[in-house]
This record gives C-alpha cells, structure tokens and sequence, in this order.
C-alpha cells in the first residue's frame, strides 16, 4: 500500500512547492512510482513551476467529478522520470469538493503508486485541515526566522491533533550555523521547541529560484533531497546544517614574497 505525504507549511513564501516538486523528484529518482497532487485549489502552482502550464487539460476537480480518468488527469514531469504531476483547479476553491472526494481521488491514484506528494495550501484553513486528515506523514517547511518558525509551530501541532504521528521539519533558505561550545546548533533548540526532527536543509541557490524548475537537479542539490526522502521514510541517516568553511591557519613557516626573495 502506497502512502501520503503532505507538504505543508505556516506562511507563504517559505519555498513549500519548490520542496513538494523535489521531494517528488527525489522519490522517483529512488525508483518509487510518485505523483505531485496541488491542492491548492484556486491558487496552483505546481503546473508553473515545472512548465507545464500549457500542458494541463484535466485537474483534480475533473477526476473527482469522474470527467476524465487518472490517465488523462495525469501529466508526465519532464526531467523525472517515474513522476507525475496532478493539477490543483484554478477556478474552484478547496471547499468546492467534499473531503469523500478527495479520499476517492488518492484512492485511485495509489493503486499505480508507491507514494503521493502532496503540495498542500498554507495556513490552517479548511482545505488544509482536509489535506491533514488524507496524510500519512508531513512535512513542515520553514525558514528560520520568527514569523516563519510562529507559524510552523501551529502547523506541527495541527498536524498532530489531525492525527498525523509522523511529522518532519524542512528548513528552507539555510544559511551556515555555528555550533556553540557545547556542540550545538541553531536548528536543535528549533527541533526541541516543537518536538519534531529536522529532515534537511535546502539551500539558497540560482537553481531552485529559476522558474520553471529544471528536473534532473544537479548530483548536490539531488542529493539534498533524496537524503530528505530517505529520512522521512525512515533511514537512520546523519543531519548536519550547512556550517562556515574553516579559514585554514597560515603556517607560522610560511614564508612572505620578501622573505621569498
């Protein structure tokens, strides 16, 4: 049996549908069958950010109203192999279907995969709360800086009081940390506030700022998130944020251009 995961975050602007594309990205590039599902109906994004907005015919609206088939609904990512993408409506907002419809939807689209991402709306409305209550596991996306940290807080609590046991922190836009001198870091004091670990660290970078995205990512930033992928689909693997590069000591023997000559 297939799982869920939602992705989800407290606030726009914290890079959560850049995370959704490459986390599906990542799973297919683990040889899993994935499929991108938008939720965020009335507000996509999804279709854009990959370039396949001339591409969509039929969205999640026109499955759960039995207008197309998932064959039809669903799109080939280029770049992914193994990766499909479903389209959120433009036009209709997250209440226009029944949670049962939603249900129905992931229903069909697990019995041909092995997990479905989902790019879930921010914030903590009713299609959010619907998103929650379809999840097998989540993952919080955030940035380090208080209003983001505010709001991923709420967004792991309701997660849990959804029923979601398993719940990640994703922490995008990472810059380099130090560690104090008891060896810890910013992000442990973060990952103790809100009793949930931080899965991964996504960078600052030209790459996933372009738009559309371009699939396969570069072998680091690929790497990035397919060790995300592993950790939450539970492989023990070592996490370290980014940290400043040492200045390396000049020799005391080192000789000066002068002493050279």
């Amino acid at each position: 049996m297939g799982e869920v995961w939602l992705v989800t975050s407290g606030r726009g602007g914290t890079g959560r549908s850049v995370v959704s594309a490459c986390l599906g990205a990542a799973l297919s590039g683990l040889r899993y069958n994935t499929a991108l599902v938008d939720l965020n109906m009335g507000l996509r994004s999804l279709d854009m950010l990959l370039g396949m907005e001339n591409d969509v015919v039929y969205d999640l609206s026109d499955l759960a109203n039995d207008i197309c088939l998932p064959k039809q609904a669903l799109l080939p990512v280029p770049g992914a192999a193994g990766l499909q993408m479903l389209s959120a409506s433009q036009w209709e907002g997250p209440s226009s279907l029944p949670r049962e419809a939603y249900e129905r939807v992931l229903s069909r689209l697990l019995q041909n995969h092995r997990y479905l991402v989902l790019d879930g709306p921010p914030g903590a409305d009713w299609g959010f709360m619907t998103a929650v209550s379809l999840a097998d596991r989540a993952a919080v996306v955030t940035k380090m800086d208080p209003l983001s940290l505010r709001g991923a807080e709420r967004m792991v609590m309701m997660c849990r009081d959804g029923g979601v046991k398993d719940v990640y922190l994703i922490i995008n836009g990472a810059e380099p940390e130090t560690a104090d001198e008891e060896g810890e870091y910013p992000y442990m004091a973060v990952q103790r506030r809100m009793d949930a670990p931080v899965i991964g660290f996504v960078p600052e970078t030209a790459e996933l700022g372009a738009m559309p995205i371009r699939l396969p990512l570069s072998a680091g930033l690929g790497r990035t998130f397919e060790d995300m992928a592993r950790r939450m689909y539970g492989d023990r693997m070592p996490l370290r944020p980014p940290t400043k590069p040492q200045k390396q000591k000049r020799s005391r023997f080192a000789l000066t251009e002068d002493e050279d000559d």
